[in-house]
């Protein structure tokens, strides 16, 4: 019996000795192999990077093998009640006939479809095979999206047809995908300060079809400040005929001494803004209302809203130089701090901004409209008579909820009229119901989108650091944005919630030219998109997409910063001679 149980405990100890070799090898193995079979992934990740160069990257890809070509045979199926404008756009996109078809052919054609399965709104699912290209989406809106994919997906000469490229000499394919695709964020913005400098409507429709192209789908346009008012406002003509022009100023002056002393003309005043008025050189420009609903109707043909921002109660200079009636008594420019605000004690003053706002509705059909209500100089009001009475009748304490008082109000006219009123994140101070959306630029006020997401209010992030893209930029703005957070520190899941999106700003001060605004844009704006789309980073997949964006960007004439070269200056010094390593971002 127990040579028995002997016997049996040794044959038990060797089987277990083998399994543990066994397993040692096999861990072994994976060790030696598990680098040549990262490495064989990272060959595979760069081949999908370098054959699908998408920004935003999508949700999900799934590579196919094969392409589909386009060609005079390729027909379009799609319902015209549904899709007439997104049709329009493919058509107006390919340099070859595409025939409307009601019935899906065999083969070679492209079809865009409504999906109530799919969830998110804008979502898509784009299907391309080598016989046909199909679009399903939630709406038409996500096909639209889809569209894009496509053209970034078609050669970069696709961007150069408006140029009088005709494409006869290129094969027109895009390879074979499955991509299943969404934005995380439903807010995601630019912002182009068009009243230090202004830019003219051609440029604006340029840079909406860059938006479009890269997904995203609110343009916020600053269009009045103490430098300038550029939107016709038929109830006072003065804002345009007078206010829309200026003698140089200190910032362009700034420029026109960055361009002599540099010689970069990009810092030159644009010449074409420039006309002489009662004898005198005068800098500027308006958009008519009539302008600007072509413009909305033309952001609105790819899903883009526009969001005006006319800046109250401060940041108005042009305005109470033209209408003094606008200033409280007591206001003068002191020449420290911000310019003189809107009186907030006065009814003429309502009177003023609810006129200036009814014709700003009438133009732009979006939910948003933006008050601005930053950096206002409130001592003009502690010393204001009508503003003691005014604070006493009203139960108001001090100055930060007198300008409460006046945001107050004017969201009660907005809502009237199915607006949401926007203002930049000073509208907390002194309190703000919680059905205004905070726009938070403040870096040095952290806590300030966290409060205001906590009490309900909707907030957009579009902190100084990193997305202002006016400062000057340098080998780690690019990553800087790329890894940017919307969702700030210390907000719960549901809290979190109230974060719809972010944008980037473009403060044009010291930004006089359309090269000079694209050096500055560019690429960061690539970047914030996969941030407010995909919402996930993959440093070495979206540098090798970005690599083939930029000759994209010169088939369509971007004048964007030129990436960093590695291993030059950083890593660098000069004695007698040295070898450099230096990499090309180009390459």
């Amino acid at each position: 019996m127990i040579a028995i149980f002997t016997s049996e405990k040794k044959r038990f100890i060797s089987v277990l000795n083998a399994i543990v070799c066994v397993l040692l090898f096999l861990f072994l193995l994976i060790g030696f192999l598990r680098p040549a079979a990262a490495q064989s992934l990272g060959q595979t990740k760069e081949a999908i990077s370098n054959r699908y160069p998408l920004v935003p990257y999508p949700q999900s890809l799934t590579p196919k093998t094969g392409q589909f070509v386009f060609n005079q045979e390729t027909r379009l199926v799609a319902d015209k009640k549904i899709f007439a404008n997104e049709m329009d756009q493919l058509k107006a996109l390919l340099p070859i006939p595409l025939n409307t078809v009601h019935q899906e052919p065999v083969n070679n054609y492209i079809a865009f479809k409504i999906d109530p399965s799919i969830p998110k709104a804008e979502g898509y699912r784009l299907t391309i095979t080598k016989d046909h290209i199909e679009i399903k989406a939630k709406d038409n809106i996500g096909v639209f999206r889809g569209i894009e994919t496509i053209r970034q997906l078609l050669p970069d000469e696709i961007e150069m047809m408006e140029k009088g490229v005709t494409g006869a000499a290129i094969q027109w394919t895009v390879p074979a995908v499955d991509i299943q695709d969404f934005p995380v964020y439903g807010y995601r913005g630019m912002h182009l300060d068009v009243a230090r400098h202004f830019f003219s409507l051609d440029y604006l429709r340029k840079f909406i079809d860059r938006l479009a192209l890269y997904k995203f789908n609110k343009l916020h346009l600053h269009l009045s400040d103490d430098e300038g008012w550029r939107i016709e406002i038929k109830k006072y003509p003065k804002l345009t005929s007078e206010g829309a022009w200026r003698s140089f100023d200190a910032h362009d002056s700034a420029c026109i001494k960055t361009a002599a002393s540099t010689g970069n003309p990009d810092m030159e005043i644009d010449p074409s803004h420039i006309k002489v008025i009662n004898g005198k050189k005068m800098y500027g420009g308006f958009y008519t209302q009539k302008e600007m609903k072509a413009l909305v109707q033309y952001a609105l043909d790819r899903h883009i809203d526009i969001i005006p921002e006319i800046d109250m109660p401060g940041h108005s200079r042009t305005a109470i130089r033209l209408y003094p009636f606008l200033a409280c008594s007591a206001g003068h420019e002191s020449g420290e701090g911000f310019s003189v605000p809107l009186c907030p004690c006065n009814e003429s003053t309502y009177r003023f901004a609810e006129n200036v706002f009814s014709e700003i509705f009438k133009i732009f059909p979006y939910q948003y409209v933006h008050l601005g209500a930053d950096e206002v100089n409130k001592e003009s009001w502690k010393n204001s008579a009508e503003c003691t009475v005014t604070m006493q009748k009203e139960g108001i304490k001090n100055v930060d909820e007198l300008q409460s008082y006046f945001v107050r109000r004017m969201e009660k006219f907005f809502i009237k009229h199915g607006k949401k009123l926007i203002g930049w994140d000073e509208v907390l101070e002194g309190g703000v119901t919680p059905s205004a959306i905070v726009m938070y630029w403040r870096s040095w006020v952290p806590n300030a989108p966290v409060e205001a997401a906590r009490q309900g209010n909707k907030v957009i992030m579009t902190p100084g650091n990193p997305l202002y893209f006016d400062a000057l930029p340098n080998k780690s703005s690019l990553m800087n944005v790329y890894h940017f957070n919307p969702i700030p520190k210390g907000l719960n899941a549901s809290q979190a919630a109230n974060v719809i999106g972010a944008q980037a700003n473009i403060w044009t001060e010291y930004i006089p030219t359309t090269n000079r605004l694209e050096y500055m844009v560019y690429p960061r704006m690539l970047a914030l998109s996969e941030v407010l789309w995909t919402n996930k980073t993959d440093d070495k997949s979206f540098m090798i997409r970005l690599k083939q964006q930029y000759n994209r960007m010169d088939a369509l004439g971007i004048h964007y910063r030129l990436p960093d070269i590695e291993g030059l200056l950083q890593n660098s010094v000069f004695l007698d001679s040295t070898a450099l390593d230096v990499e090309s971002p180009q390459a």
